[in-house]
């Protein structure tokens, strides 16, 4: 097995154990969870150089510190940023396994943008490379949309796959807050036609739209 899918299963088991002890919160399930939760320590102190070359790993270790540090196993704050965090990992690692790359885009007329909490953005033209006229989308209205989305996934995912079509819709989210259009349009894409599904049978309309033109499908 490689170290790719060595740490794509160690979150996995993380990410389950976390979720089982939140929805049922037995003595058995809470061993199960403090075991995966060392279990998922020992492996990051063998292999901290190398998992933290990744910037959304490095995220999910201060999540996780943070985590730790509150003393709360139940789904507080901490525990839920925790498991944003592992759904966004998963999405990366999965990238670097070989799900499909990046593709390009022209990004709109407007070429800078403010990041930070105090950021606001609005009504950013998003155009793809095939030379189709621009969209405008709400960058701040679309994170809010992927919030329910990924919620609901969450509650939906059964497989590997749905677990990391989540972390995608994670990262658009994370990359909808920056400003940072040609990322989320490329994580929206990784997220695939299940992520497209849910939306459409939640109603999100903006992230909906946003789903179908990152996946070149009709309107």
């Amino acid at each position: 097995m490689t170290a790719g899918s060595d740490w794509i299963q160690m979150l996995f088991k993380l990410k389950s154990a976390f979720l089982e002890y939140d929805r049922n919160q037995t003595k058995e399930l809470q061993e199960a969870l403090l075991a995966a939760c060392g279990e998922f320590t020992s492996y990051v102190k063998v292999r901290q150089g190398i998992l933290r070359e990744s910037r959304c790993n490095l995220d999910l270790f201060d999540r996780w510190n943070d985590f730790v540090q509150s003393g709360d196993q139940s789904r507080n704050e901490a525990g839920t940023r925790l498991l944003d965090a592992i759904d966004e990992a998963i999405a990366v690692a999965y990238k670097n396994t070989g799900r499909p790359g990046s593709i390009i885009y022209n990004i709109g007329a407007a070429g800078v943008f403010s990041t930070g909490a105090a950021a606001h953005m609005s009504n950013i033209a998003i155009t793809q490379h095939s030379g189709s006229h621009a969209h405008p989308v709400d960058l701040s209205e679309l994170a809010e949309e992927l919030v329910r989305l990924r919620s609901e996934m969450r509650t939906r995912a059964e497989t590997r796959e749905q677990d990391a079509a989540l972390g995608s819709i994670a990262e658009a989210e994370a990359a909808a807050r920056s400003g940072d259009q040609r990322r989320v349009l490329d994580n929206l894409k990784a997220a695939g036609e299940w992520a497209l599904d849910v939306a459409t049978k939640i109603g999100v309309e903006i992230a909906t739209a946003a789903l179908k033109r990152s996946l070149e499908l009709p309107k």
